[in-house]
Parts: structure tokens; C-alpha cells; sequence
């Protein structure tokens, strides 16, 4: 189910991440009167709200810096660098 929430693009994981922060925030809206007044439903949803937003953020850093893109991109480099290495060796 996870998967086909997250998106393809990047445009659509945004708009997944605004529609759960929406979501979180009107919750925390419609229960703010029990978070007031129970410390131990206040401390869970505090924490849940900053373990949804850590994972969300990095994924968001595993799509820009990681993952299947960076690895293809560090591969081609060092055959560039391979290849220059070896064309300047048999030059000389």
C-alpha cells in the first residue's frame, strides 16, 4: 500500500508529503484537547509526527543523493577515470 502512495516523481512525492503532514495537523487539531490534558498521548504523538517527518525526509535525501541514479553515475565516472588512466599509460 506504501508503495503506491509515495509517487514516481518527485512532484508526487511533495504532494504525498503535504497530504500527510494536512492529515497529521488536522488530527492533531481535532485531538489537541487530549494531548493538553494527557502527557503519554501528547509524547506518542509528538514522536510519531517527528519519526513521520524523518522518513520522509530521507527518502526525500536517498531520491537526491542515493540510490540507483548515484550509483550508474559513480560506475561511469570511474571508467571515465579508468579509461583515461590506462589511455595516458599507453602513451607513454
Amino acid at each position: 500500500m506504501y508503495a503506491s502512495l509515495r509517487g514516481e516523481t518527485a512532484n508526487e512525492k511533495v504532494v504525498s508529503y503535504l497530504i500527510g503532514h494536512f492529515l497529521c495537523s488536522s488530527l492533531t487539531l481535532l485531538v489537541s484537547r487530549h494531548c493538553y490534558t494527557s502527557f503519554l498521548l501528547h509524547t506518542i504523538w509528538i514522536v510519531s509526527l517527528l519519526v513521520y517527518a524523518t522518513w520522509l525526509g530521507s527518502r526525500y535525501y536517498e531520491f537526491t543523493y542515493g540510490g540507483v541514479r548515484v550509483q550508474k553515475r559513480l560506475v561511469a565516472e570511474a571508467k571515465r577515470r579508468k579509461s583515461v588512466i590506462e589511455g595516458k599509460g599507453k602513451e607513454d
